[in-house]
């Protein structure tokens, strides 16, 4: 546009200076025909200047417009790089958050094995807690036997005694004679009286041996215990730390959200294309005045001239188009990235709302692994008492038997020694069938 003015302004000159020559000519000549003719073209050279001088006028307009066009390029472009820019963070941003989203996979399928871990072990917990059950039932039958047996030892020894009390009154006769029978019944009851003492001290050691055995039992299942209610809380820690986790993810999103947005509401799509739609119209119609005034000049100019005029007239064409194709093409690549961004940013949110569903998933089966484990803790407290109580009426029946044993009286005398033998071994026999079957039911949680 600058070259076209100082073209236009040296033809101003030259019309002028021709002009000076026509009227300096004419006055020496002095003819009236010619005065009247640069009368008229004087008149046709002031509405040429004023023409000239709108059009320089509207040039200049022109080229102040195309001044703030190349302005509000410039920015456009500092926006779209700047926008650019914000949308290779957003894709860095969301690249990360997806990697987050995959180690929260991770981590609730390691705790998902962990959780599988633990309930085998209160699976076994409670097959061990229902042996003990069962054990601590035997030995309550056991116990019903016992007393039992004890009524029933104590009517024979008061009928004994009966018994006895009338073969003394029979038998003072023949004390003489049965001397000898004492003496050898004596030393049975010496023999039998040694190893009865020897079956009482296995039968202790049997017993502090199931009492050490049921110690052992009680510990190692207070301590799968502690484990379990440990593995319990570190899964409730590590929830914790997920929920945190998932917490600053969204809170991520919702700044990520808001930058998209803000984005959205900064580009300006529709208001830069109806921008550029008035600024080509602004264009279009400059151009036309543009024309109006070069063909103008161009009649009062040589043909050389207006082929370099209309040379020039192309090459601008082709320039503003070219500038006009490239802004669309920046505005379709930024429309693009928009759509490309609020899709990832959709899948995001998707992913998000699964891992919070299965979040919340976790928390309800960490919920009902904790009832479980205050189920088999309080049953597990309520089979230590009743194991507790086991050793303790064991304890009383061993103290009676003993107790019986000492205070017996009359086992000194004759015949009725073969009955107490035959009631030894029958103690003997049940007390190593109470320990084979206690033995088989201990056994029985290790097989499963």
């Amino acid at each position: 546009m600058s070259s076209k003015l100082d073209e236009s302004q040296k033809l101003l000159a030259q019309f002028s200076s021709e002009e000076s020559h026509g009227i300096q000519e004419l006055s020496e000549a002095g003819d009236e025909a010619w005065k009247s003719k640069l009368d008229a073209a004087k008149k046709l050279h002031s509405a040429d200047l004023d023409a000239l001088a709108t059009a320089v006028s509207e040039i200049g307009q022109l080229q102040l417009k195309l001044d703030e066009k190349t302005k509000c390029e410039a920015t456009q472009t500092e926006q779209a790089a700047s926008a650019y820019a914000e949308l290779h963070s957003l894709k860095e941003t969301l690249a990360e958050t997806l990697s987050t989203v995959e180690t929260m996979k991770n981590q609730l399928n390691d705790s998902k094995s962990s959780e599988s871990e633990a309930k085998n072990l209160a699976n076994e917990t409670l097959l061990q807690l229902e042996t003990a059950k069962k054990t601590i039932e035997f030995l309550k039958l056991e116990n019903s036997k016992a007393t039992a047996l004890e009524v029933d030892e104590k009517s024979r020894e008061s009928e004994f005694k009966n018994q006895n009390e009338e073969e003394m009154i029979a038998l003072k006769t023949e004390v003489e004679k049965l001397k000898s029978d004492v003496e050898t019944a004596e030393k049975r009851l010496n023999e039998e009286q040694s190893r009865k003492s020897m079956e009482i001290t296995s039968a202790y050691q049997l017993v502090e041996e199931i009492k050490f055995n049921s110690r052992v039992k009680e510990s190692e299942l207070e301590e799968e215990l502690k484990k379990s209610i440990e593995d319990i809380e570190d899964l409730k820690a590590n929830l914790l730390d997920k929920e945190t986790e998932l917490q600053g993810i969204c809170e991520e999103n919702e700044d990520l959200n808001s930058k998209m947005r803000n984005s959205l509401s900064g580009m300006r799509e529709i208001e830069l294309e109806e921008e550029i739609k008035i600024l080509k119209q602004d264009f279009d119609l400059l151009k036309s005045k543009l024309m109006v005034t070069e063909t103008a000049l161009h009649d009062k100019s040589d043909e050389n001239e207006k082929l370099k005029l209309e040379i020039k007239k192309t090459d601008c064409k082709e320039s503003l188009v070219g500038s006009d194709s490239e802004s669309a093409i920046k505005a379709d690549h930024l429309a693009e990235e928009i759509e490309k961004s609020t899709r990832k940013v959709a899948r995001v949110g998707e992913q998000l709302e699964a891992a919070q569903a299965a979040n919340y998933e976790m928390e309800a089966e960490l919920r009902k692994l904790k009832v479980q484990s205050d189920q088999w803790r309080k049953a597990a407290e309520a089979a230590a008492t009743m194991l507790s109580t086991g050793n303790n009426t064991n304890r009383r029946l061993m103290e009676r038997t003993c107790s019986m044993d000492n205070s017996t009286p009359g086992r000194n005398i004759g015949s009725p020694y073969g009955e107490d033998i035959d009631d030894d071994e029958f103690m003997k026999k049940k007390n190593g069938n109470m320990l084979k079957r206690i033995g088989v039911l201990w056994k029985k949680p290790q097989n499963k």
